[in-house]
């Protein structure tokens, strides 16, 4: 699904790391939100701008993310076993 197909951004809830690492992404996205099933690559994400988000988390949390954290497919953890 591309940004174009969304029918309205599904924002991170609350104020937390979650929610501030969402907005680092919408700003370099250039996206009005982004939510937690959104996929990176999907909203117009190249392996550049990857390194570049990694870099602002870095800045803002401290901690280093690896990049391929944002290829990687988010699993729901609700699934029965």
């Amino acid at each position: 699904m591309n940004v174009q197909q969304r029918v309205g951004p599904v924002a991170v809830p609350g104020d937390g790391p979650a929610h501030a690492i969402a907005g680092i992404f919408a700003t370099e996205l250039g996206v009005p939100a982004v939510g937690f099933d959104d996929n990176f690559f999907d909203l117009g994400g190249d392996s550049l701008m990857a390194e570049t988000l990694a870099l602002a988390v870095q800045k803002r949390f401290g901690v280093k993310l690896q990049t391929r954290s944002c290829s990687k497919p988010r699993h729901r953890a609700n699934s029965a076993a």
